[in-house]
């Protein structure tokens, strides 16, 4: 199988940490040259530089995806710098934890606001310079708590990535017509900064009722990650691919 991305253009929202910095470097280790996009931009650029360092292409763009100038001037940005936009990678988001009570309007619209409109937001537009080109890959990172709802006391959370499915599937079926896919990632707990707000005793619990007896590392996610945002992958589009250790068999 040929995942080789080599003169592919990718841009990776969140990319300063996390999930985000695994999928940023991965797709420089194909060959794609890469934008690292993140609200924080000390953080995107030490990305970049660890991409440069081994011999890849990348550049550090701050940009909150919440705000449409932001997202799309850092599309613009990569586009004009490399000559196109061939993989989209929106993975930028947050979860905090709340029940539904003590949900605020505030804390509901940021979820919504970086979590779903974000979304938009990347594929909006990056959609002119994919459908132009006729070739392009949306890949949007939903959550299992978008498929089962968040057993924590994460509502907003959960009704944002849910919300990611719906809009995965519609942008699907308008740029398929173009040569564009467009695909979800559901994963389940990975040891990103999302699981500071879990007790040792919550995460232990989560591990030894795992099918796969362990949490999930960034890395676990890139393989799928590649194959959507490869040739290999191009005749799939509209699915959300669950990357779980079998979470949602539990």
């Amino acid at each position: 199988m040929d995942l080789n991305l080599s003169r592919r253009v990718a841009l990776v929202t969140g990319g300063g940490r996390g999930n985000g910095r695994a999928f940023a470097l991965a797709l420089a280790r194909e060959g794609a040259s890469v934008a690292v996009v993140d609200l924080e931009e000390e953080m995107a650029a030490r990305v970049a530089q660890e991409i440069q360092n081994a011999g890849g292409s990348a550049v550090a763009i701050r940009a909150d995806v919440s705000r449409w100038d932001d997202i799309s001037g850092a599309i613009q940005k990569t586009a004009q710098q490399y000559g196109s936009l061939d993989i989209l990678v929106n993975n930028a988001g947050l979860r905090i934890m709340s029940s539904l009570e003590e949900t605020t309007d505030e804390l509901w619209d940021l979820h919504i606001n970086v979590c779903l409109k974000g979304v938009f937001y990347g594929c909006k537009a990056a959609a002119p310079i994919m459908k132009a080109q006729r070739w392009g890959r949306i890949i949007s990172i939903s959550s299992t708590s978008g498929r089962r709802g968040h057993p924590f006391g994460g509502s907003a959370y959960a009704a944002a990535k849910a919300g990611v499915l719906g809009l995965t599937k519609s942008v699907a079926r308008e740029l398929a017509p173009y040569g564009v896919t467009a695909n979800a990632i559901a994963p389940g707990t990975v040891r990103t900064r999302f699981v500071d707000d879990f007790t040792p005793e919550q995460l232990e619990n989560l591990r030894q009722r795992m099918p796969l007896g362990r949490i999930a590392e960034p890395e676990d996610l890139v393989g799928t990650l590649l194959l959507l945002a490869s040739d290999a992958g191009g005749y799939i589009t509209g699915q959300c691919i669950t990357v779980d250790g079998g979470q949602l068999m539990m």
